[in-house]
């Protein structure tokens, strides 16, 4: 699965943002998807060009929503 389009930053994936492509099983790069409902909804943790791979490393956790960080994260500070 490769981009479809220039994505930018914090894009949350839909499918006309992907195209699948063949690669030899050989030459497939490690922590690609061929599966395009694995990756609808899932959020960009970087931008990314027409064609260049969608790789698991590229992704915000699945349940870190739009934000880039898991919802369940809380940050706290102390003015002392």
């Amino acid at each position: 699965m490769v981009a479809a389009i220039d994505l930018p930053l914090a894009t949350t994936l839909k499918l006309e943002h992907l195209e699948l492509v063949g690669w030899p099983q050989n030459a497939r790069p490690l922590g690609t998807f061929s599966d395009p409902s694995q990756l609808v909804g899932r959020v960009l943790l970087s931008r990314m060009v027409k064609a260049e791979p969608v790789l698991v490393s590229k992704l915000a956790a699945r349940d870190a929503g739009s934000g880039l960080a898991p919802s369940s994260l809380v940050l706290l500070v102390d003015n002392v």
